[in-house]
């Protein structure tokens, strides 16, 4: 990108994303150069809205995830997110992933209402599995039981309430839904019941 040079910024590794670099030495796989992430936040911020190539806003996004980008990339991903077209899923999702991890609780409430919206489709994921159990309020615990029915968010939801109210009380909440008419969300609640009982078990095995 030409506004990355023209901030003095090396362009070379813009768009790779390496999540377990030392096993890719150990394995004598080339590494591509290092993007500054950091460095770049200002730029990447400016064109997010400008970039009209989904992988190249891809991109953008997923270098915004990123702790320095926290809480400044917040406001301009929700409004990517929401003026982004529903076919485009997997930007949706992207966005909405690093939105997740830069977001402030002022921002909490919104994205709420981005979970409960079900034309947001499966961009809600990263919401609903990475955030509403952190979200210490009655609307986000009721709100995670109603999408625990939800086809597109229903394994999420149902991790997310898992984590937010601890195994038993979770597992009485989905053990009914392994029977729901939906296979979908049958399959999805069996998962998770596998999950947290054998948390259960992990649990009684160490004496707790």
């Amino acid at each position: 990108m030409a506004a990355l040079e023209e901030a003095g910024i090396d362009p070379a590794g813009f768009g790779s994303f390496v999540n377990n670099p030392e096993a890719l030495r150990s394995a004598g796989i080339e590494l591509p150069p290092r993007f500054d992430e950091e460095a770049a936040i200002p730029v990447l911020i400016e064109w997010l809205p400008r970039v009209d190539l989904p992988r190249t806003k891809e991109s953008i996004a997923g270098h915004l995830r990123n702790k320095a980008a926290r809480p400044a990339a917040a406001r301009p991903l929700l409004e990517e997110l929401r003026s982004t077209p529903p076919d485009q899923i997997d930007l949706r999702w992207a966005i909405a992933d690093s939105l997740v991890y830069v977001a402030p609780r002022e921002m909490f409430d919104e994205l709420l209402k981005v979970a409960a919206d079900t034309s947001f489709g499966k961009s809600r994921q990263p919401i609903v599995g990475d955030l509403l159990w952190r979200i210490k309020t009655e609307r986000a615990t009721e709100l995670l039981l109603e999408l625990c029915t939800d086809e597109q968010v229903a394994l999420h939801a149902m991790s997310s309430l898992h984590r937010k109210l601890g195994a038993e009380t979770a597992r009485a909440h989905i053990a009914p839904l392994a029977d729901h008419p939906s296979a979908k969300v049958s399959a999805a609640a069996k998962r998770q019941l596998r999950k947290i009982d054998a948390a259960i078990a992990r649990r009684a095995a160490k004496g707790g």
